[in-house]
């Protein structure tokens, strides 16, 4: 890291020699994070939706080997980031109750916009729901099929705790290192 490497390539037909400072770490620039150890996994509860980054360790739920993972998901691991932080973000999973009846096939979707907005990463997107509770607005999760999820601010803040304890889930978000 930090150092220059010398590199030949073709440019208009003229062979040129360039030299590539080294700036970024393997995996730094790719879409999906790479495996982490140690690390709690984050996800953001939202009357019984659980939202979360999508993540190598995520595409492992599926089989020791990721490439088991749903088509539809794995395709992101193998794209880069077009912004810095960028993040994938989907529903991960479904406290079974009646908010989420219904919602069953967009489990593993990827989350488009929140409210008409897009947003960076899933630290942004947290930010962004927890204001709309704040307003008691209701919360428009637009998928990457183009389904929509709407979650009612009173209903969440109504079943929130129920879910938790259901659950028995100690807190109904994670957001960013503890």
């Amino acid at each position: 890291m930090g150092e220059s490497v010398i590199v030949t390539v073709w440019r208009q037909g003229r062979r040129q020699k360039v030299s590539i400072s080294l700036t970024t770490r393997q995996g730094e620039n790719q879409l999906v994070k790479l495996p982490q150890y140690d690390c709690p996994p984050e996800y953001y509860i939202l009357s019984g939706i659980v939202l979360s980054p999508l993540s190598y360790n995520y595409l492992l739920t599926w089989s020791d080997d990721i490439k088991e993972a749903p088509k539809d998901l794995l395709k992101y691991f193998y794209e880069f980031r077009e912004k810095a932080g960028e993040q994938v973000v989907i529903i991960s999973g479904l406290l079974s109750s009646e908010m989420t009846a219904g919602y069953e096939s967009a489990v593993d979707e990827r989350i488009l916009s929140i409210n008409g907005q897009s947003f960076t990463d899933f630290k942004s997107l947290t930010e962004m729901i927890d204001h709309a509770l704040l307003q008691n607005k209701p919360i428009i999760l637009e998928m990457q099929d183009h389904a929509v999820v709407v979650v009612s601010p009173q209903k969440h803040r109504e079943n929130e705790k129920k879910l938790l304890q259901l659950y028995n889930i100690d807190r109904s978000h994670r957001v960013g290192k503890l």
